[in-house]
């Protein structure tokens, strides 16, 4: 997806995934997630969290992933999206 620009990646997630478009909160298979998306460009952990980046054409999305449970079950729970 690297050729979206931010808006029409998150218009492509929001398609599939209808309260990321309203709330701005994702919570899906972590399987069907990287389906849609592929897989992250970049990925680190700090401070008990994992953050994931995806480049897009006007800079990049950073997705703050929820560990714990549903993470460990396969699940990505997205508690906050930043573009930068």
């Amino acid at each position: 997806m690297v050729a979206y620009d931010k808006d029409q990646w998150k218009s492509a997630v929001g398609k599939v995934q209808p309260q990321f478009a309203s709330l701005g909160v994702l919570n899906m298979s972590r399987n069907d997630f990287i389906a849609l998306c592929g897989q992250p460009d970049k990925t680190e952990a700090l401070d008990d969290q994992v953050y994931w980046y995806y480049a897009c054409s006007d800079g990049t999305i950073q997705l703050k992933i929820a560990k714990g449970p549903l993470e460990a079950a396969g699940i990505v729970l997205v508690t906050q999206v930043n573009d930068f």
